[in-house]
């Protein structure tokens, strides 16, 4: 299993694309854990009312990465960015 770790911050308009671009790998059996940093716009709230396993840390790209890092049960890790969409067959 791989652990796919999504720092996110203030991600509201776009977050809905992201999850249902890692549904996938999650109906595979991969882990999906975002880390929010503190959004304001209602980023975490949406994830959480859709069902993801959402973090909180401090705020700072590295500081989530890290907490999700901390919190994985995969054998590997896969960061991703919100905006990032992984290639077709990947």
């Amino acid at each position: 299993m791989i652990t796919v770790v999504v720092p996110v911050l203030n991600e509201r308009t776009g977050i809905e694309r992201c999850l249902d671009a890692l549904k996938s790998l999650e109906a595979m059996g991969h882990e999906l854990l975002f880390v929010d940093g503190g959004s304001t716009d209602g980023t975490d709230t949406f994830l959480e009312g859709s069902g993801a396993t959402v973090f909180r840390s401090l705020r700072g790209r590295a500081r989530q990465m890290n907490a999700g890092a901390r919190a994985a049960r995969g054998t590997g890790l896969l960061f991703l960015h919100a905006d990032v969409r992984l290639p077709e067959g990947a």
